[in-house]
């Protein structure tokens, strides 16, 4: 006989949802690309912080991929959002 959550000895966590939802691939890719948009956007903020070399120009735009990681951050904290169940408001015209 199997048990079901929340049925006979099985306590009913209410967490599970989530807990579930975390041990997915698709949540953990998900944050794999949030976390390299952060880490790019923190690398080409410091790239374009630091003095410029006068002899030889810069060959990455940074401000390109810095506009290109907070892409990537907002877009991949959506989805992040989106598992816990916040979502945008549904409005009916």
């Amino acid at each position: 006989m199997r048990f079901r959550i929340g049925e006979g000895f099985a306590p009913v966590n209410p967490c599970y949802k989530q807990l579930y939802m975390m041990a997915t691939a698709d949540f953990w890719i998900t944050l794999a690309y949030f976390t390299g948009g952060l880490l790019l956007m923190v690398q080409m903020y410091r790239v374009e912080r630091r003095p410029p070399n006068l002899n030889s120009p810069r060959l990455v735009p940074t401000t390109l991929l810095l506009l290109l990681g907070l892409l990537v951050v907002l877009g991949a904290g959506a989805h992040l959002l989106g598992y816990f169940g916040i979502h945008p408001p549904q409005e009916k015209f």
